[in-house]
């Protein structure tokens, strides 16, 4: 495999959106030919080239637009015989160096969806996300169940309180916690809240006395914990007892959430 594709796969495993500048057509005089592909990161900095100098300037300031915008791009660059930028914004058939045209693809930018407990709700909640186009990771400390789960990326917590820093958790992740043990849930909400960046949503499945509880701890242990991202019980309240209607509910909730759409009277009250 390419490595700039390798690095790409390791980026998106990894929680990191990029941007991906493809140099698609070339007439004339130009520093790259189609195919110089570049890799460009959140913070600016890049993997590969698409011909250096002020193209690939240009093209470094064109890829961090997309982090804004979240859509692609096809920008043609026109230049004179020293590789300088003339105006692109006009054809006119007249340019003495060349053109080169490049193409600009946000990638990682699909929901990550991290699930500690690949119990029946868990592998529920995964199979109505994935057809939702999530980016799934999924957590337990039964290594049986994480095997039986593909192609989606598992990490095994052994006893659910090391090795978080592997679930790779950005401030665009939502976090669901559906563990096979009320002890284990408490230490999972605890450690994701440890975590230094937070996630844009925390789902504890509990009942509403076993949440209290749980809540009166982690403020304990915690004082400053934000808990406005915390839903526990997680899901809205549509009804119905099995994994699948329970996952149904869970995923509704975070589409609430991911959409700005938190005015839903089904929701749970804040802590």
């Amino acid at each position: 495999m390419n490595s700039i594709f390798q690095q790409i796969q390791q980026e998106i495993e990894n929680g990191h959106r990029i941007v991906l500048a493809t140099v698609v057509d070339k007439k004339g005089h130009g520093p790259a030919a189609p195919g110089a592909r570049m890799l460009v990161r959140e913070d600016g900095s890049a993997v590969g080239t698409v011909g250096g100098g002020a193209l690939e300037k240009a093209a470094l300031k064109a890829a961090g637009t997309l982090f804004q915008s979240g859509k692609t791009a096809l920008i043609h660059y026109n230049l004179d015989d020293d590789d300088r930028l003339v105006d692109n914004k006009v054809e006119t058939g007249m340019v003495c160096g060349g053109s080169t045209t490049i193409f600009f693809e946000l990638m990682g930018n699909n929901p990550h969806l991290v699930i500690l407990g690949a119990g029946h709700v868990g592998q529920a909640v995964l199979a109505h996300a994935a057809l939702l186009g999530y980016r799934i990771t999924a957590a337990d400390s039964r290594k049986g169940l994480l095997d039986s789960i593909t192609p989606h990326k598992t990490i095994l917590l052994p006893d659910y309180r090391d090795g978080y820093g592997k679930l790779a958790v950005t401030s665009r992740s939502f976090v669901v916690i559906c563990t096979h043990s009320h002890s284990f849930d408490a230490v999972a909400m605890e450690n994701i809240y440890r975590l230094p960046v937070q996630p844009a949503y925390i789902g504890v499945l509990a009942s509403r006395k076993k949440a209290e509880t749980m809540v009166k701890k982690l403020k304990e242990q915690l004082p400053n914990a934000d808990l406005s991202r915390l839903h526990m019980p997680v899901g809205l309240k549509i009804g119905g007892p099995s994994p699948q209607e329970i996952a149904i509910s869970i995923l509704a909730e975070i589409q609430a959430v991911r959409y700005g759409k938190t005015g839903q009277n089904h929701m749970g009250g804040k802590w």
